[in-house]
């Protein structure tokens, strides 16, 4: 905080010195920076920093008791959590057809791949593997699994056939218990299928996933086996047939060898039969030829000769039309532009049918030559079969033997390759050879999966830390005490803004320092007084920061003359407002005569604070009980100061203070002294204070740090303004200054 007071020092005694002024001290205006009501935009990041540091050390307790509580809870639940143990089997499905035997070949891309996994991933979550496995391992009866439904192990079983609906209450049970902790899931980028069961028991989750495994093998082989056992099935029907046409075939050919005395000298073919086997190769391909142009000149017949691929690819007919295009398209411009008896539009339509001409006569030369074509086809055709007839005619046994030889070849050759698909076929379903094997069985586990405790606890600690963290800025931003001046906007343009920090008691140097409230609301009840610690302590912080406002008082404004009279208010009581009137009363009285009276006619607390008896005070000057002069006490500490106290109680303040009594006694005091502190009652919670503001030059509003409510200073500044009263300063009490930048470089008197 800025110390605004040494200008002061310059002019002023200190309490050690305690001289008296007679005259009125004036003090030229000359300009003094304003307490900061905020930090300097190069401090703000600093500024947050020590704001956060300020909160958790304000909210330590709730922070600390929030980490606890989630430490402590973590650790009940998980020490108290039966453990879970999770093993884990793996299986490795490759794509099908990739089996030591298979009737298909092996091959597959990426998504087939992806559906394929997931395909098998579906078939260990189903139902049906569920209920052999409840019925295979009896879960039925374990009370892990079925709980307090679990049968005893005599029950008789379910038949295999029974389906889920016909499920006993406790299969039920564990079927529901499975579908809840039974996981099989593919791992990404992978072949791999995961499959993991939870329960309490190790032995009996491993005996889960590793029998779930071998039902889902054998499930696969049989699947795959009544694959084969139907291929072999239809197979077997096909090799019947043909096995009969094999042998019917080597029957017609040993015939016809015994017949014409045919023996095979090699397998090399003669010259003969290559020469029929090329005239029967020329035959075939005029039949083709023959073939396609019938198909074209049918076309013809049917009237779409334009269809014809050697008329449609034809360039000159595509050179034709192309023009015949062009040629219309300007005849049609040239009508729109001369009309249909211009030259040119008559020589376009010459040209028109020129090229139609053309085209038509085109196609149809196109079409005569296909006719032509076919016809030619038709007579090679005959000519190739008469000749081939021709050539034949006296080796007609040696074709017909051929034939029969070829046919017995192609028929035993399809037995042979159809029996052997069926022996493959059996040696596949025998060997029992799959595309999935187990890479990792389910292992028995010593230590549970869950709970951890070591790093549940890590865990609760980092969320306790940063919960506890968040708990206390939560707290903190829904507390509506007031912690900084610029919290108020009513506040923003307030001339001098002062902060009253925690002072350390030192009276008791062997015990150590304690920390107390510097400003306390007065109160004779109380063990407590407010004390005039300017003159006791003259070099604390507190006294310092009294001289600070001091100095904002009198020498903030160049414009007006420093106010004489101040009026010391607050929203609530317990807020400081009287021992800030008395310190600021001390503190004027070290450069002028000062007064300080004490209108909180309902708790007085000014006289109890200088010690002074209940007798006398300006409740009988007001009641004309007594005179002025005869109020008015002195305090050894402070020469220049005189101390009107509130004097008897009397049965009705309010209008007391609110009558012409208080304003003349006001004024009286106006013309004795250089300047006059009244000590008023709580703003918002008696009208007193609201009759004493206007009496007043201006007026000190204090609020005490983190106990007064935002909501409370706007409504006593609401108060002030309605009485157009002068808020001359703004008083944060009980700041906690280490933890704020509000911070007072003053400790012991020393300067640092």
């Amino acid at each position: 905080m800025s110390r605004n007071f040494d200008l002061l020092r310059t002019i002023q005694p200190r309490s050690d010195q305690r001289a008296r002024y007679s005259p009125p001290l004036r003090l030229a205006p000359v300009p003094v920076p304003p307490l900061p009501s905020a930090p300097p935009p190069s401090e703000t990041n600093n500024y947050d920093w020590q704001w956060a540091f300020g909160v958790l050390r304000r909210r330590w307790q709730l922070s600390l008791a929030f980490l606890c509580v989630v430490v402590v809870a973590t650790a009940v639940v998980t020490f108290l959590t039966r453990p879970v143990y999770a093993p884990e089997a793996r299986i490795e499905v490759d794509p099908p057809g990739s089996e030591a035997f298979s009737l298909q070949s092996g091959g597959a891309d990426s998504n087939d791949i992806d559906r394929i996994m997931e395909t098998q991933s579906q078939i260990l979550n189903s139902d049906e593997l569920a209920i052999k496995l409840i019925r295979q391992l009896r879960l039925d009866t374990k009370r892990d699994i079925s709980g307090k439904l679990a049968t005893t192990a005599t029950a008789t079983p379910p038949a295999d056939g029974a389906t889920h609906d016909a499920l006993t209450p406790a299969e039920n049970a564990a079927f529901r218990y499975l579908q809840l902790y039974l996981k099989a899931s593919t791992i990404k980028g992978s072949r791999v299928i995961s499959v993991s069961f939870s329960c309490h028991s190790p032995r009996l989750a491993r005996d889960v996933v590793n029998t779930l495994v071998q039902l889902y093998l054998e499930k696969n082989y049989e699947s795959r086996y009544k694959a084969v056992a139907q291929s072999s099935e239809w197979l077997s029907r096909q090799l019947d047939d043909i096995r009969a046409k094999a042998e019917n075939s080597s029957k017609a050919l040993a015939e016809y060898q015994r017949l014409h005395n045919i023996t095979d000298i090699d397998e090399q073919q003669s010259t003969f039969a290559v020469k029929v086997s090329d005239l029967t190769r020329e035959l075939t391909q005029a039949q083709a030829d023959r073939i396609q142009l019938e198909a074209y000149y049918n076309s013809i017949q049917q009237g779409e000769g334009d269809s014809l691929p050697q008329v449609r690819d034809s360039p000159v007919i595509q050179n034709l039309t192309k023009n015949l295009g062009e040629t219309q398209a300007e005849l049609s411009q040239a009508q729109v532009i001369y009309g249909k008896n211009h030259p040119n539009v008559q020589k376009l339509e010459n040209a028109e049918k020129e090229l139609e001409a053309q085209l038509t006569r085109q196609r149809e030369s196109i079409v005569e030559g296909v006719k032509t074509s076919y016809l030619a086809a038709q007579g090679r055709e005959q000519l190739m079969s008469q000749q081939l007839q021709g050539t034949t005619a006296g080796v007609n046994a040696m074709g017909e033997y051929s034939i029969l030889k070829h046919e017995a070849q192609v028929n035993t050759d399809l037995y042979n390759t159809l029996y052997a698909r069926i022996k493959e076929a059996g040696i596949s379903a025998a060997s029992k050879s799959s595309n999935i094997r187990v890479i990792e069985e389910a292992r028995l586990l010593s230590d549970p999966t869950s709970p951890k405790p070591l790093q549940n606890l890590i865990v609760a600690l980092l969320f306790g830390l940063v919960g506890g963290l968040g708990v206390a800025f939560l707290r903190d931003r829904f507390d509506s005490g007031i912690r900084r001046p610029e919290e108020i906007p009513q506040l923003a343009n307030m001339p001098a803004v002062a902060f009253i920090p925690r002072i350390e008691d030192t009276s008791t140097p062997l015990l150590g320092r304690r920390t107390t409230p510097l400003l306390r609301a007065g109160n004779s009840d109380e063990a407590t007084r407010p004390e005039p610690f300017v003159i006791e302590s003259p070099d604390c912080d507190g006294a310092e920061a009294v001289r600070t406002l001091v100095s904002s008082l009198l020498l903030g404004s160049a414009e007006s003359a420093a106010p004489r009279v101040l009026l010391v208010a607050s929203g609530f009581p317990q807020e400081g407002k009287t021992t800030l009137a008395v310190n600021l009363a001390v503190a004027l009285a070290e450069l002028s005569p000062t007064c300080i009276v004490d209108a909180d006619l309902r708790r007085p607390a000014v006289g109890p604070s200088f010690g002074l008896p209940p007798d006398l005070g300006i409740a009988d000057v007001l009641s004309g009980r007594a005179p002025l002069e005869a109020i008015l006490r002195g305090y050894p500490g402070a020469p220049n100061l005189r101390i009107a106290p509130a004097g008897s109680l009397l049965s009705n303040p309010g209008s007391a203070l609110m009558s012409t009594a208080m304003g003349d006694l006001v004024a009286r005091l106006r013309d004795r002294f250089s300047y006059v502190v009244i000590d008023s009652p709580p703003i918002l919670a008696y009208a007193d204070a609201r009759a004493l503001a206007p009496l007043a030059d201006g007026v000190v509003l204090v609020a005490r740090y983190a106990q007064s409510t935002r909501e409370g200073i706007n409504r006593t500044m609401d108060v002030l303004r309605q009485l157009h009263a002068n808020v001359l300063a703004f008083v944060l009490n009980e700041v906690d200054a280490d933890t704020s930048y509000y911070k007072y470089p003053y400790t012991g008197g020393v300067a640092r």
